[in-house]
């Protein structure tokens, strides 16, 4: 399972809520809210720019655990 992980990626580089992200992204604070609480997944040219505003990569904005299937992993 892939999992969005902006909101720990953000404050471990002092951005403590998604008004100081969409601000530093230069964005609306309501679709950037929207990422930030799980509620949508954001598309991949909006992962680019949350990288652009945390100067950081692609691989520190998500997370992976192995998917189970038929209760083997």
């Amino acid at each position: 399972m892939i999992r969005i992980t902006i909101t720990e990626a953000a404050q471990k580089r002092g951005v403590a809520n998604p008004k100081q992200l969409a601000d530093k992204m230069g964005v609306a604070h309501a679709p950037v809210w929207k990422i930030w609480t799980g509620a949508v997944v954001p598309t991949l040219p909006t992962l680019d720019k949350v990288c652009d505003a945390l100067n950081c990569n692609l691989l520190d904005l998500v997370s992976r655990t192995p998917n189970r299937r038929n209760g083997r992993k």
